[in-house]
C-alpha cells in the first residue's frame, strides 16, 4: 500500500513562499483558509497535509472540489508533481460521476483497466474527489464500509467551499463534523471568497481560533481588476466588446443562463476565428474538445461553467449581473499570470458588469442578491481584496436568507443518518434516496441516438459516455410534459427530443426531428 509524500516542501520548493504556504507548512489540526485565487492555496494546503501526517505515515488525503472539470484538472496536476517520488501507478485517484469516461479517455485500454480498479480500492495516498464521493458511504450503500474505513483518520481537504448552495454545505457541515468527532480525522476548509456567516459557521465547527490569511501588505499583489457597471443587458453594449476583441485582446464573455449565451455567441462570432462557446449543455465529447482549447481563444462566451478552476487567462471580461461571489470567481479567469515578482503581469485589466441581465435570471439568483451586489460595487473602482471581503459581507449578511431554513435542516437530518450507521447492516435508505440529492438527470440528445446504441451493443460502454448531457430536473419534466423525452428500455436511456449542434450544444427550445418528410 503506497504512502503520501512526507516532505511537501520537497515537491513545491518556491524558494519564497507566501504567507498562508508559511503558516500551512506547521499547522497541526483543522485549519480554516482563507485567500485569494491565484495565491497557492493548493500548495498551502498539501503542505498543511504533509504537517498533519501520523508517525506511521498512513494517513489518506482526500482532496474535495466541487466541480468534475476543476477535479480532472486536479488529478493530472498531482500526477504530474508526484510522479518523481513514486515508481507505481495509483498514487492519486480520481473519483466523480464521469471518472472512468475521464479516465477511458486517458490512458491506453490495459492502463486503463489497472488505474480503474485501482481507483474502487484502498490503496492510493491521495484521492481528487467531490463531496459526495464522501457522503454517500453514509447513506450506507453498497460497499459502503470499505469506504468509511478508508477515511479513518484522513485528512480532508474542502477547496472552494463557497461554492456550494446551502444543502449541500448543510451535508458537508454534518460530515466534517463527523469526521472530526468520531473517526478521528483532520480537515482544512479552503476559500477565496468565504463571508462571514460561513467563516463564523466552519470555524466553531473546526475548532478553530484564527483562519489564516494572507497580510494585507501582500494581498496588495492580487490587485488585478477595475470595476466598470455598464448600464443597460449585453445586446445594447455589442459595440463596446466588440472593439475590445478588434484591439487583438482576449475577451471572456459571461452569461447567466445557456440561451442567452447561445444568442451571444451567434451575434460575436464572426469577429474572430478563434472563439468558441461553452455552457452545461455540450455533449462530454464536445464540452472536452472546448475545454482543451481554452488558452487558444480571442472571444471566449461561456455561462457559469467557466467559474471552475480551468486553465484560461483573459484580458478582459464582460459579464451579466450576478451575486458577488460569482462575478468574482468569473474575474478570476482573468489577469492570472504573474511576473518575477508576484505582481499580475498585465497590471490592472477591466471587468465590465451589465446593470441588467435576461429575463430568465431570476431562476438562476436570487434577485436581492444580484441588487445588493450592484449596489455595493456601483462606486468601486479598483478591486481590492479587503475592499471584495466587505461587499461578500454585505450582500451575504442574512447567511443562506431564504434557505437557510434548508441548510438548518439538511445539516440536523444528516447527522441523524450518520449517527445510526450500523457496521455491515444496510440502511433503509435505497440509491435513489442519495442520487436524489442532484438536481440532474442524464440524457442523450436524439441526434446521437444511433451512435450511442451502436456503442451499447458492440459492448463499448465508455464510449457511449460521449455522447451524454445533463438535464435540470425543471429542464426534463418540461420536456417530458411536451412529450419530448423518450426512455429506451434496451440502453437504459433517456434520449432528448431537441435540436443539438456541435458548435451551439443542445438547442432546448427546437425539437429535432430525425426522419422529418414534407
Amino acid at each position: 500500500m503506497l504512502k503520501p509524500i512526507s516532505d511537501m516542501y520537497s515537491v513545491y520548493n518556491f524558494g519564497k513562499l507566501t504567507d498562508v504556504q508559511n503558516k500551512c507548512l506547521s499547522t497541526q489540526g483543522n485549519s480554516l483558509v482563507i485567500s485569494p485565487t491565484g495565491s497557492g492555496k493548493t500548495e498551502a494546503s498539501l503542505f498543511w497535509s504533509s504537517a498533519n501526517l501520523d508517525k506511521n505515515s498512513g494517513n489518506r488525503i482526500f482532496y474535495t472540489l466541487p466541480y468534475t472539470a476543476s477535479i480532472n484538472a486536479m488529478y493530472n496536476r498531482l500526477l504530474d508533481d508526484f510522479s518523481p517520488y513514486y515508481s507505481t501507478n495509483g498514487y492519486v485517484s480520481l473519483l466523480h460521476g464521469k471518472a472512468t469516461y475521464f479516465l477511458y479517455k486517458q490512458y491506453e485500454q490495459e492502463q486503463f483497466k489497472e488505474v480503474k480498479n485501482i481507483t474502487k480500492k484502498i490503496y492510493s495516498p491521495y484521492k481528487v474527489v467531490t463531496p459526495f464521493q464522501s457522503i454517500k458511504h453514509f447513506f450506507s450503500l453498497k460497499g459502503y464500509e470499505m469506504g468509511i474505513l478508508e477515511m479513518y483518520r484522513g485528512l480532508f481537504i474542502f477547496d472552494e467551499i463557497h461554492a456550494y448552495d446551502a444543502r449541500t454545505a448543510g451535508l458537508i457541515y454534518s460530515m466534517c463534523s463527523h469526521l472530526i468527532n468520531e473517526m478521528d480525522a483532520k480537515v482544512m476548509v479552503m476559500s477565496a471568497t468565504l463571508p462571514d456567516f460561513l467563516k463564523d459557521l466552519f470555524q466553531d465547527m473546526l475548532g478553530v481560533e484564527e483562519p489564516i490569511k494572507m497580510s494585507e501588505g501582500e494581498s496588495n499583489k492580487y490587485l488585478r481588476h477595475r470595476c466598470n457597471i455598464l448600464d443597460g443587458n449585453i445586446f445594447g453594449n455589442m459595440s463596446l466588446i466588440a472593439e475590445r476583441i478588434q484591439a487583438n485582446e482576449k475577451v471572456l464573455v459571461v452569461c447567466n443562463t445557456v440561451k442567452q449565451a447561445q444568442k451571444v455567441y451567434n451575434h460575436l462570432q464572426g469577429l474572430t476565428k478563434k472563439s468558441a462557446l461553452l455552457h452545461g449543455k455540450f455533449v462530454l465529447r464536445d464540452r472536452e474538445s472546448i475545454e482543451k482549447n481554452l488558452q487558444n481563444l480571442d472571444l471566449l462566451v461561456g455561462t457559469q461553467v467557466i467559474e471552475v478552476s480551468l486553465d484560461m487567462d483573459y484580458d478582459v471580461c464582460f459579464t451579466e449581473p450576478a451575486p458577488i461571489d460569482a462575478l468574482i470567481q468569473r474575474f478570476g479567469r482573468v489577469n492570472r499570470k504573474k511576473n518575477s515578482e508576484g505582481y499580475p503581469l498585465k497590471g490592472i485589466c477591466d471587468v465590465y458588469i451589465f446593470s441588467e441581465g435576461s429575463e430568465s435570471d431570476h431562476y438562476i439568483y436570487d434577485q436581492k442578491l444580484v441588487k445588493k451586489t450592484l449596489d455595493s460595487l456601483a462606486s468601486v473602482d479598483l478591486m481590492h481584496e479587503t475592499m471584495l471581503h466587505n461587499i461578500v459581507n454585505d450582500v451575504y449578511g442574512d447567511g443562506f436568507g431564504k434557505n437557510q431554513k434548508l441548510f438548518d435542516e439538511t445539516k440536523e437530518r444528516f447527522k441523524e443518518i450518520i449517527d445510526n450507521i450500523t457496521p455491515f447492516k444496510g440502511s433503509h435508505f435505497k440509491e435513489s434516496d442519495f442520487y436524489n440529492l442532484f438536481n440532474s438527470i442524464e440524457g442523450v440528445p436524439s441526434n446521437f441516438k444511433s451512435e450511442y446504441q451502436k456503442c451499447i451493443n458492440e459492448g463499448r460502454i465508455f464510449d457511449s459516455m460521449q455522447y451524454t448531457l445533463q438535464l435540470t430536473t425543471g429542464q426534463y419534466y418540461r420536456l417530458l410534459g411536451e412529450d419530448r423525452v423518450d426512455y429506451d428500455v434496451d440502453c437504459r436511456q433517456l434520449f432528448i427530443d431537441a435540436k443539438y449542434l456541435r458548435v451551439m450544444g443542445l438547442l432546448i427550445d427546437e425539437p429535432y426531428f430525425e426522419n422529418n418528410i414534407l
